[in-house]
């Protein structure tokens, strides 16, 4: 099983690599710093770093750009400690990151919605400011304001989760 194991994380770490590379055409050090904050992430939350690694390969096949995907990378953690149902499994990394991804690319915020997370405004007429705003934004916006509402949702869950005796 650790043989399964190492192939795996080594794996991960490959799929990872050739995405930030070939699709986010990331440079040696920003492959580097995405690895530093996987390192520190699985420090801290309940997460580990081939798992986050999966996670920003997955972004980056949306071709956010290194900076984009750091940024979304402890938002896409949080988000899927949220969402964590009661059994105690999260959605995967990869599917919150394709819920991340295909919302910055398309525009649209209705896949989130339907997974649970909340868009801003109380009445209907700024709940549809917010996403009319959101499919008229850039990719750069788009990541700001998804980077936002992510925070407004789950902000400090995977931390939090990572702090307990399961973390």
């Amino acid at each position: 099983s650790s043989i399964k194991a190492f192939a795996n994380a080594e794996a991960s770490q490959a799929r990872f690599e050739q995405s930030l590379k070939q699709i986010a055409k990331a440079s040696d050090e920003e492959v580097e710093a995405l690895r530093r904050q996987q390192l520190a992430l699985q420090q801290t939350t309940r997460f580990e770093d081939d798992a986050i690694a999966s996670g920003q390969a997955f972004l980056g096949t949306f071709q956010l750009n290194a900076r984009q995907i750091e940024t979304l990378t402890p938002r896409l953690l949080d988000m899927a400690e949220g969402l964590r149902d009661a059994s105690g499994a999260t959605i995967g990394l990869e599917q919150a990151s394709n819920m991340l991804g295909k919302a910055i690319q398309l525009g649209t915020v209705g896949m989130l919605a339907k997974a649970g997370v909340t868009i801003p405004g109380v009445t209907k007429a700024e709940q549809d400011l917010f996403k009319q705003t959101f499919e008229l934004a850039t990719i750069e916006e788009r990541v700001a304001m998804i980077a936002k509402l992510v925070d407004g949702n789950f902000k400090g869950q995977a931390v939090t989760a990572g702090q307990t005796l399961a973390g």
